[in-house]
């Protein structure tokens, strides 16, 4: 009897964590700083804003653990989507020592961003955590308006991506360099 109540209760908090993890979209917060504007999840935080070395950035994160940065160039100082990422990765795995970070292959994919469809890169790749890989995926975009480019990045576990979609999505398309 005691097990099954154990197990009863181990089930109701898994499934509190599940749905206090899911991006909350139904209210998004605004976001109009310093030349970028979007929208994201109510339950997700800004936790890091700012410039420096003249690239614009914000980090935002989901209670799941996602990420999404935002880093703005000016457009003589911008590098192609691919240079980026691969820059992007490598300095992930610098970032994560005690963590292997494997480097993972990218493959062409496309999203709306400000009412355009935009090339991007996907990059499937792994976080090894004591021996366990835990499948990671990050797609990345460069967004170009007049002297600016944005490099758009987003950074998900695998299994938390059914989670985080509605979140990434609502950025991607609400995004706007000014």
């Amino acid at each position: 009897m005691k097990i099954s109540r154990l197990i009863g209760l181990v089930s109701i908090l898994i499934i509190i964590a599940s749905c206090d993890r899911a991006a909350d979209v139904s209210e998004p917060v605004s976001y109009d700083k310093a030349g970028i504007n979007f929208l994201y999840p109510q339950n997700w935080k800004i936790t890091d804003d700012g410039e420096l070395d003249n690239i614009r950035y914000v980090l935002l994160e989901s209670p799941g653990d996602a990420i999404f940065i935002a880093q703005v160039y000016l457009l003589e100082d911008a590098v192609s989507l691919k240079e980026y990422a691969d820059w992007f990765s490598d300095e992930a795995i610098k970032e994560t020592p005690i963590f292997e970070r494997t480097t993972g292959n990218f493959i062409k994919i496309e999203a709306e961003i400000s009412g355009e469809n935009v090339a991007g890169l996907r990059q499937d790749f792994s976080i090894n955590v004591f021996k366990l890989a835990v499948p990671h995926v990050a797609e990345y975009y460069r967004l170009e308006k007049d002297d600016k480019v944005a490099f758009l990045v987003s950074q998900a576990a695998k299994e938390d991506l059914k989670h985080e979609a509605e979140g990434f999505n609502l950025l991607l398309k609400s995004f706007k360099i000014k």
